[in-house]
């Protein structure tokens, strides 16, 4: 029979809620030790290999592009863009369970190629960007349907109305760009909203409540601090 000075061992057993007596036989107290710091070590190498496969992404504000259409009057699909959303990605490439996406788009920069039309929609009667420059989507929940497609469901804010919207993904590539050479991935997505819902009811008898979206990303692979304190 020994007495020990336990340290970190003692921090492990009260931590795992085991009743620990400074005198125990040597081979009851080296059970206990490494099976605790099994579990211990254990259970830190999981969430290491966990945070090590997912990834976070930064989105091209050039090359990812937010297209939207709807009905004019029943005469023609009008299409409009919302230019140079920014954001991030955090997720395992082969696996969108998990993942994190925030997108933040400002309002003022909805364009339909034209000076009066631009006036109109960033209005009151529409965007209203004076009282509410900014939307913003965040993603909640992915659910893998395949290798290449997914469901990604999350909360969009516009108009200061938040609403749940689905979002079909399709993965398109991942690899170094051949321009900028960095790690790039892309997707498209696609989803539909009605714009009552978010409260922009202005003019609903002629220009269309149901909006189509069409989304192309590219983001660029933002290295961990600790990676580039290294280099």
């Amino acid at each position: 029979v020994i007495s020990l000075d336990f340290g970190l061992v003692g921090n492990l057993m009260m931590v795992a809620n085991y009743p620990i007596r400074h005198s125990l036989p040597m081979s009851q107290t080296i059970q206990r030790v490494f099976f605790l710091a099994s579990v211990f070590c254990t259970s830190v190498l999981a969430q290491r290999d966990c945070a090590a496969a997912r990834l976070e992404f930064a989105l091209d504000p050039v090359h990812t592009q937010i297209v939207f259409q709807i009905s004019h009057a029943g005469f023609s699909d009008s299409t409009g863009l919302l230019l140079r959303p920014e954001g991030k990605l955090v997720l395992d490439p082969a696996n969108c369970a998990g993942a994190e996406v925030e997108i933040r788009m400002q309002a003022q920069n909805v364009e339909f190629n034209d000076p009066a039309w631009n006036k109109a929609v960033r209005g009151k009667s529409y965007f209203n960007t004076e009282q509410f420059p900014e939307l913003r989507f965040s993603g909640t929940r992915c659910q893998m349907l395949d290798a290449r497609h997914a469901l990604l469901e999350g909360e969009l804010t516009l108009l200061g109305q938040r609403r749940t919207l689905q979002l079909k993904v399709e993965f398109n590539k991942r690899g170094n760009h051949p321009y900028t050479l960095k790690d790039t991935i892309g997707f498209n997505a696609t989803t539909t909203l009605k714009r009552s819902d978010f409260g922009m009811n202005a003019t609903l008898k002629t220009v269309g409540d149901e909006v189509r979206i069409r989304i192309a990303v590219e983001a660029i692979r933002v290295k961990s601090a600790s990676r580039r304190m290294k280099r």
